[in-house]
This record gives structure tokens, sequence and C-alpha cells, in this order.
């Protein structure tokens, strides 16, 4: 297990070097550690992704021999998806922030905040915690915010629970991943087009918000009158909560700065270097 990491985690590595110096030796270099990943894991892997990886490895084979130029070396076949692997790894160590600071804590308090709540601000209160941690926690968050809501719906039957789950948490983590830059085809879409995410923002921001918008005005309606046995929290957590969510917000800010400044860089070398 060690050892599969620390292929992960040079191929990683490269695929950052090969973007900002473009080097042919390094692109070989990726394609034989992702052979070499692909030959430790198919033995770990279950099933249904063996198989399935399996008949893609063949297939590609058979279109390698059949119709690419054998100009092209073999091995820098590998490095057109090493995008999705980079970001997939740096998901995970995203999640420490909300750790570290403890925001899941202080979002899970916002659900037992004055004014005391009813369904309908219960519904609200959980599609925002789950809108915010999404772009850092991703699939980690419906465990998250599962365990925080569950004991408060313990008066209502499981279909209800199921609905209030699947509605109020997979409807905000569905219209986050919409313009989250996390978002595997957000970021891959952006990277093979080159559109600027800066213009797509605004556009993507505005859909995720009307859609929001939406769902909370329908739910209001669907489950006004509706009474909650929840404690409230007597303890004033409202500037706590605040700072909060601000220190939460300049973290995402600066998250989202770093990505296109990164970006932008290895765009302005590949101009360059098409120059010359």
């Amino acid at each position: 297990m060690k050892a599969i990491f620390i292929l992960y985690f040079m191929i990683v590595l490269l695929y950052m070097l090969n973007e900002i110096f473009a080097m042919s030796l390094v692109k070989t270099f990726i394609g034989v550690i992702a052979l070499l990943i692909i030959i430790l894991n198919v033995t770990k892997a279950s099933r249904l992704y063996k198989w399935a990886g399996l008949s893609f490895f063949v297939l590609g084979l058979v279109f390698y021999f059949v119709s690419v130029p054998q100009e092209v070396n073999f091995f820098h076949l590998f490095g057109s998806m090493t995008g999705l692997l980079a970001l997939l790894f740096v998901l995970p160590f995203m999640s420490t922030i909300i750790k570290v600071g403890k925001y899941d804590l202080a979002l899970s308090k916002m659900i037992s905040m004055p004014p005391r709540p009813n369904l309908v601000r219960l519904y609200k209160r959980t599609s925002i915690m789950s809108y915010l941690l999404t772009l850092f926690l991703n699939v980690a968050t419906v465990p998250v915010v599962v365990a925080t809501v569950k004991n408060k719906l313990t008066k209502f039957g499981k279909g209800v629970i199921e609905r209030f789950f699947a509605h109020s948490i997979l409807r905000a983590y569905a219209l986050v991943l919409l313009w989250s830059p996390t978002e595997i085809l957000v970021a891959s879409t952006i990277d093979m087009t080159g559109t600027n995410y800066l213009l797509l923002l605004p556009t993507l921001l505005t859909i995720s918000f009307i859609f929001i918008s939406v769902d909370w005005f329908l739910h209001s309606r669907q489950l006004k009158g509706r009474d909650l046995n929840i404690i409230q929290e007597t303890e004033d957590y409202g500037e706590t909560l605040r700072k909060k969510l601000l220190q939460l917000g300049i973290a995402i800010t600066c998250f989202i700065v770093v990505l296109l400044t990164f970006n932008g860089f290895i765009l302005n070398r590949f101009c360059l270097q098409s120059r010359f």
C-alpha cells in the first residue's frame, strides 16, 4: 500500500513538473509509473473495476497498434489523464482545512441556533452546510452532514428522512459541483478547452444560486408547519459562526485565486513555447 502511495505521489509531482517544463523524458517516466500502478492494482481492484479497467486497457493497446503513428512513444499516451489523477490525489488533503479550522463543528452549531428551527429552516440550514462543506470535503460532505442532522429528524418516518436528505444534501452538493474548480468535469473541461475560468464563474454561480433558491421556495411550501423537537443552543454562538464563515470564505477565495494564478502561469509558458 505504501509503495502504491509513493508511486501516486511521484506521478503527481512528475505531472506538475511536466506541465511547467514539458520534457519528453518526464512524459516517459509518467507512462512507466502509470503502467506500474496499473499492474500493482489489478489484483486489488474489485471485479467490476478490474474487468472494466482491463477492457479499456486492451482496447487502448489495440488502437495504439492500429491507428497511432509509430513515432509516438507508447508511454507518452498515459499522461493525458494524469491531471485528473493529480486532482483526486490532492482533494483528500483539502479536507484537513475543515478539520483544523473546525468549520464542520461551527456549521453543525448553526443547525440549532435561534430562531428555533422548524423543518423549513432545518432544510435551508442543512442545504447551506452541504453547499459550503462540499467545496473542500467533496464526497465526504454527505456522511458529515447526515451525522449532524439525523438525530434532529427522529420524530419523522424513514421515508420523510430519506427524502429530506436526498433533497437538502444532494441538490446542494450537485449545485456546488456546477462551478467548483475541484469538480473533475469542470476542471477537465476548462483544461481541454482552454477557457478562462473567471469568465465562466459568474454565469455558473448565478445558475447555481437561482436553482438553490427555487429549491428552497418549493420546499418552504411543502414543509411548512412542521415543527421539530430540537434543543436550542443557549450559548450565543453567532459571532463565532460569523468569524468561521468569514474565514471559510477567505479560504475559498484564496484557493480559487491560487488556482487561477498557477493555471495562468502554465498557459503563459505554453504560449511562449509555441512561439519558439
